[in-house]
This record gives structure tokens, sequence and C-alpha cells, in this order.
């Protein structure tokens, strides 16, 4: 169905790819021009679009978007629960599956898609 790659090897993100630790899961929807990744994921209170924020800055251009669209889209979770950024463990703790477009035809070539064009 695709491949599995081991953190320590994992180099890129696209939508679609399934990342997961001994504790947690999520989706990557997208990736930003700063290579920061928009996800989504169900970590206590609940399902939230977040970003990732390099070590050591305050932002990024995915968790700006994240907060831009939970904001826009969901505005009473957005609320309670106005975090939307996970720090740089989110890109360097997590193994990676991609699906196989051969096996699984991405007929709207959503790989492709950046975080923007993919929020649209």
């Amino acid at each position: 169905w695709g491949t599995y790659t081991p953190s320590a090897k994992v180099h890129d993100y696209k939508p679609g790819d399934i990342m997961s630790n001994e504790n947690h899961v999520y989706i990557v929807l997208g990736k930003c021009d700063d290579e920061s990744v928009l996800l989504i994921h169900s970590s206590p209170p609940g399902v939230r679009i977040c970003g990732t924020i390099p070590e050591g800055s305050q932002s990024s251009q995915a968790a700006d978007l994240a907060q831009e669209v939970m904001k826009t889209n969901y505005p009473d979770w957005f609320v309670k629960y106005p975090s939307c950024s996970v720090d740089s463990s989110y890109l360097t703790q997590y193994d990676q599956f991609r699906w196989n477009t051969e096996t699984l035809r991405d007929a709207a070539e959503i790989q492709n898609l950046n975080a923007n064009q993919i929020m649209k």
C-alpha cells in the first residue's frame, strides 16, 4: 500500500502522509514554503489543525495558516483552544507511512499540493 520510513530518515512531507510514534498519530495536510508542516491530529482536548514551529522560533507559516483556518472555520473550538502549533518534535520523532500512488491512485494529484492549496 505504501512505504514506511523510520523517523531518522524522514526528509520530506506530502499531504496524506501518516506520521506515528508509539504515543501519537497525525496526518500531514501539506508543507509550507518555510518548510513548516500543516497537520491534523487529535490531541487533548480534541481534533485540531496545527502547524509545526521550528526549534528556537515563535511562529511559522503552517502555524499561522492553522490559526487562520481554525479561527475562520471552527470559531467556537478556536475560542476554547486557541493553540494551533506543535513543536519541532513532530518533524523529528515520527515514523512516516506514505501511500503508493500507483496502488491507491492520486487522480487529483493532492500529494503535489502545498498547505495553502490544500486549505483552499
